[in-house]
């Protein structure tokens, strides 16, 4: 019986979401995985110090924990009234806050 691998971006998705979900700070979480880097972009309310802090801690324990991907990651402020999504095409949306 053959077993599906889950490829490291799938794990790395899920991982975003469980860490970033939690934080009221964090509007949404894009991914898009090209051969070179894992491109994530996430967007914050409000310009939060915290959130930034919080996002780019959490991009320095995955690239140790996952040497073997280039990771770039970019903190966006969302104004109000808007959303992430009308700022990145092509992405894979991990998570986003309901309104």
């Amino acid at each position: 019986m053959a077993t599906a691998t889950t490829c490291p971006e799938d794990v790395i998705g899920q991982e975003l979401k469980a860490a970033l979900s939690g934080k009221q700070d964090i509007l949404s979480v894009y991914m898009l995985p090209t051969d070179n880097v894992l491109s994530v972009w996430v967007g914050i309310r409000n310009d939060s110090p915290q959130a930034r802090r919080y996002v780019y801690e959490l991009e320095d324990k995955l690239a140790v924990r996952y040497r073997e991907v280039l990771f770039e990651v970019r903190v966006v402020p969302v104004p109000k009234g808007r959303k992430m999504g009308d700022f990145i095409s092509g992405a894979h949306l991990i998570f986003e806050r309901a309104a």
